[in-house]
């Protein structure tokens, strides 16, 4: 790129796939420990270390980097790397690798962080090597407990004079250091404030939901061990029995048994078990409970209660389907037998805990635009495939797909129309499959196409996969209708003819891994691009 398109093309943000090392502890610790706010002391209640599992945000991290091309860290006051993505190949192995140089970036690290203590909501800072970084806080509970990194990366194009300089005096390999160079991304600055605001949300909500289990797991515990050794005083005491029970924020139901344990009636319901089973105490009170809860056969609480009944065992009993009525969702269930022989329940809804989780799965291993499988979970994919195939004897194969007329569109449109045309190419893949098969983004635009169970023949195996291919390319190239986003005006739409080009390898037993499976159908699909495009290209034709 010359210096004249550099002061006229617009920043944009690069989407690539580095291969990168991932970072732990790439630098020294005391310039943020000795940064460490004076009200946040060693033995906080709030430590992010202990309380939360950040393992879970390495992969969001780095499927983060995947897609925007930015490296993102948590590092907290000790100089502990929480949780990070990869790194940018420049800072890892050049400057952060050579002591002149990493006195800058230790600059910058130290400049961001006592920007942070100055109650900054985000910091930007050059470093003197040449590179952009920027941090925010996170607060919880008003206590600045970390900071989260992004950096390494332009904000405009980069001047190569003053690195063709940087590099000579510091002696790095000149072809090397370039092509490192050439890796790092270039973010418009309006969008830096935005950046940080999603992944602090995103790391803050993550903080506050581990920091409120971790304070209801220590309330829970601390529950059951009054329930259990004091049962026989709380019923003698009922004053102080009936303000713990209905003060406690856990469901609490209290039963006896009818019918030599058969079914039983309520003795006892507190306000939480109103408010969450949209049910009075007047309403349940000395009647049988399959006759307010019919549905309580088919969960299992029923015999779930009828064993703590008759073995006096304690009993968690989670259920993921829980219906009632209106209400839905998941209960986590814990069941105790009483002196008295009547039996509580403790209960909770943990519907939104696991959604939680869920939403983290699909960050982790579904591509965010096109809700296709990532990377990630299509090796999964593909390593159980081929463990099926070995039992079954039959063939499965990969195809490996670039679209062919892809970045005109970008270059003249804008990303957000060659998003619309990712999303409607990944709507058409689907259609075009069986739903044992699977469809996933690789990266950009290029896309892989499993398919699983084909047959024990190898030639049939081919034409079956050669009928799907050719399904795919004519499917692909029927025209695109896309619509670009005006501000005062109705959409302008758009037609685009978008072709591709198909590699295709089959599969069978343990011969590769799934690695080495993808590669080869990636060398097919450049022999098919090669070949003049919109073409289909078997690896291993002669087999």
């Amino acid at each position: 790129m010359n210096d004249s398109s550099s002061n006229t093309e617009k920043p944009i943000l690069f989407v690539r796939n580095p291969q990168l090392d991932q970072m732990r502890d790439p630098l020294p610790a005391s310039w943020n420990k000795e940064l460490t706010p004076k009200e946040t002391s060693a033995d906080s209640e709030i430590n992010l270390a202990q309380l939360i599992d950040f393992s879970q945000l390495n992969d969001v991290f780095a499927s983060y980097l995947e897609v925007i091309g930015l490296p993102v860290s948590i590092i907290d006051f000790n100089g502990h790397v929480l949780a990070s993505s990869n790194w940018q190949r420049i800072c890892i192995e050049f400057h952060r690798a050579n002591q002149g140089t990493l006195i800058r970036c230790l600059e910058s690290d130290t400049n961001l962080s006592r920007q942070m203590q100055e109650g900054k909501d985000y910091a930007i800072y050059r470093c003197r090597n040449g590179l952009t970084d920027c941090a925010s806080p996170i607060v919880i509970e008003g206590q600045h407990i970390a900071n989260l990194f992004i950096g390494q990366f332009f904000l405009k194009h980069p001047d190569h004079k003053e690195f063709e300089a940087q590099c000579a005096e510091f002696g790095f390999d000149h072809d090397a250091y370039f092509q490192a160079l050439a890796e790092v991304p270039i973010v418009e600055e309006q969008k830096i404030p935005h950046i940080l605001k999603m992944l602090v949300g995103f790391a803050n909500q993550i903080a506050k939901q581990s920091l409120a289990e971790h304070r209801a797991r220590v309330a829970y515990e601390s529950v059951e061990k009054q329930v259990i050794e004091r049962t026989r005083q709380l019923i003698e005491k009922e004053l102080k029995y009936r303000q713990l029970f209905e003060n406690m924020n856990n469901c609490v139901a209290v039963y006896t048994a009818v019918d030599d344990g058969e079914d039983f009636i309520f003795v006892d319901f507190n306000h939480a078990a109103e408010l969450l089973e949209q049910k009075s105490r007047q309403e349940v009170i000395g009647k049988r409970l399959t006759e307010c809860f019919p549905g309580i056969k088919e969960l299992g609480l029923l015999t779930a209660l009828q064993r703590v009944w008759k073995t006096g065992e304690p009993e968690h009993f989670p259920i993921s389907s829980y219906r009632n009525n209106r209400i839905s969702g998941w209960r986590d269930n814990r069941f105790y037998r009483l002196l008295s022989g009547e039996v509580v329940a403790i209960y909770e809804d943990i519907t939104a805990q696991k959604q939680a989780e869920e939403e983290i799965y699909n960050l982790a291993y579904f591509d965010p635009l096109t809700q296709l499988p990532n990377r990630r979970l299509l090796n999964d994919r593909l390593s159980q495939a081929m463990a099926a195939s070995k039992r079954s004897g039959c063939y499965g194969a990969v195809m490996f797909l670039d679209l062919d007329n892809f970045k005109p569109l970008n270059d003249k449109h804008g990303h957000g129309v060659g998003d619309l045309l990712l999303i409607e190419v990944a709507k058409r893949l689907k259609e075009c499959v069986r739903e044992m098969d699977t469809v996933a983004r690789f990266g950009g635009d290029e896309f892989v196409v499993m398919l699983n169970e084909l047959d024990v023949d190898k030639a049939e195996s081919y034409a079956q996969a050669r009928i799907v291919a050719e399904k795919i390319l004519t499917t692909l190239s029927e025209p695109y209708l896309l619509a670009i986003k005006n501000d005062e005006r109705a959409d302008t739409i758009i037609e685009h003819h978008c072709t591709a080009s198909i590699g295709i390898t089959l599969f069978i037993h343990h011969d590769e891994n799934q690695v080495d499976v993808i590669k080869l159908a990636d060398v097919a699909m450049y022999q098919a691009k090669d070949a003049g495009r919109n073409l289909i290209c078997f690896y291993d034709q002669k087999a």
